[in-house]
């Protein structure tokens, strides 16, 4: 198994929420943001964003599914702790 390069990580941050339709006014001032938990592969990290991707190939290094998490709406950053795999 390959060395991985990338920390894992937990981001906790702040998403928008939408609503659509007919309300009372009432209703929509009471919208409220969301807060997500995203957890995977630290590609990018610098003061405007976070990258995360969920999958790396160790064969070719290509990665898939990543999300761009503004850092101006990232609460806390975790660093995790690969599991361990057992030796058989």
């Amino acid at each position: 198994m390959s060395k991985n390069p990338y920390p894992i990580v937990e981001v906790e941050w702040d998403d928008s929420c939408a609503s659509g339709g007919w309300r009372t006014v009432d209703a929509y001032k009471d919208s409220q943001t969301s807060t997500c938990h995203t957890a995977g592969y630290q590609l990018v990290k610098d003061r405007k964003r976070i990258i995360i991707i969920q999958s790396r190939s160790e064969d070719t290094g290509n990665v898939t599914d990543a999300i761009t998490i503004p850092m101006s709406a990232v609460k806390n950053v975790v660093r995790l702790s690969p599991a361990e795999r057992k030796k058989k």
